[in-house]
């Protein structure tokens, strides 16, 4: 069989077979537009709010009102007891908690420390880390302004000028690449590469066990030529997938690409040979199509979860780094791939296309054995048509 034979059978049987075009195209899409959807927001808001202000003076409805105000929160309850505060939050009700001690203004009048408590459910670390930064920053806020606003009654100076004198060092911090904090510029780029990287190894599971049981069709055929034609109609069909993502995800979801088209692109159609490739090698030595598919999905949360691309690679034990460079694709793609769409460039991008390829290259041997072994088995079981 010629090679454009070859690519010919494959394209025809990826139309014939609805679920491989499924596995293809509509995983990256599917997670692109649900998790997209999810993460619009950008960010946690309205965290359910329980304050307790046991002091009930005009300065501690002053503090009240200031973190009323904070975008980061919704006040669910202004508790009348420390017991209520507490059963909000055991009950879920309410995931953060704000007690003003009854003393607040006394001490605060005597030019004492008063200290106000914060709780919060830790079983969400979004929750944790949002709330606690949008606390400490509105506390910090409004015991400036108590602090200017007491001296300048003391001393009749103007409360700018004081502001200056008890306050000298302002904070001001700059976020680059990513300057809202959004989790959908953050997420939504890796989880729709890792569902394309899950969608093309299904895909090419069933394209493999497709020969596995038409091997008298395919007898005479060089397997190097079988191969390559495979990977030529695979990584065509994945690419009619890889470019619309680039080309419309600004249009649907406003994430703005700060790379080159060629760069990103570049890196998306080596990823993708890779995983083919990976396929390749991988589902000849499965018994059959749906034991390969479980294998699959056994692979993709682990893959995804080591490549660095939520809990960093440096910060993994040395071991756990090693095993997610060595075993995992994914590490090299969907993490670079995250850089040069938020920030238009990636640490070793190169080193990146060239890992990639040779990991294309290893598995290339793993496919051929795994197709002679097959092959073999299949001639024990049909002599007559060997």
């Amino acid at each position: 069989m010629r090679l454009i034979d070859i690519c010919k059978r494959e394209l025809i049987s990826s139309v014939k077979d609805p679920k491989r075009l499924l596995f293809l195209m509509g995983a990256l899409w599917a997670y692109f537009l649900i998790f997209g959807a999810l993460y619009l927001p950008g960010m946690v808001r309205d965290i359910p709010l329980v304050i307790y202000d046991a002091d009930q003076t005009t300065l501690s409805r002053q503090l009240v009102q200031e973190i009323q105000d904070n975008d980061a929160f919704v006040c669910q309850l202004e508790a009348d007891t420390e017991e209520a505060m507490l059963k909000s939050l055991a009950e879920k009700e309410t995931f953060v908690a704000v007690e003003i001690p009854a003393d607040f203004s006394k001490e605060v009048r005597n030019g004492r420390y008063s200290n106000v408590m914060f709780m919060v459910n830790g079983s969400n670390m979004v929750f944790t880390s949002m709330s606690g930064l949008a606390l400490q920053d509105t506390v910090n806020t409004f015991s400036d302004k108590v602090a200017v606003k007491q001296m300048a009654l003391r001393t009749g100076v103007n409360n700018e000028r004081l502001s200056q004198k008890l306050t000298p060092v302002s904070f001001n911090w700059r976020i680059l690449n990513n300057p809202t904090q959004s989790y959908l510029l953050f997420f939504c780029v890796g989880l729709a590469l890792t569902a394309f990287q899950t969608g093309t190894l299904m895909t090419v599971g069933a394209a493999v066990h497709q020969d596995l049981t038409e091997f008298k069709l395919l007898e005479g055929t060089p397997l190097p030529r079988l191969l390559l034609g495979k990977f030529i109609a695979l990584w065509l069909l994945a690419q009619c997938s890889f470019i619309p993502f680039l080309l419309w995800g600004k249009d649907i979801w406003g994430i703005n690409m700060h790379c080159s088209f060629w760069d990103i692109y570049l890196l998306g159609a080596v990823g993708s040979g890779a995983f083919i490739c990976l396929g390749l090698g991988l589902a000849p030595y499965f018994k059959d199509e749906m034991n390969y598919i479980r294998a699959c999905l056994l692979y993709v949360v682990p893959a995804f979860l080591l490549s660095g691309y939520t809990w960093p690679l440096f910060a993994m034990p040395d071991y756990m780094q090693w095993f997610a460079k060595v075993f995992f694709p994914i590490t090299w793609f969907i993490t670079p791939a995250r850089s040069l769409v938020l920030s238009g460039a990636t640490e070793h991008y190169g080193l990146n296309i060239l890992v990639l390829v040779l990991m294309a290259l290893l598995a290339l041997p793993l496919a051929i054995r795994g197709y002679k072994v097959k092959y073999a088995a299949w001639k024990l079981k049909h002599p007559a048509d060997a």
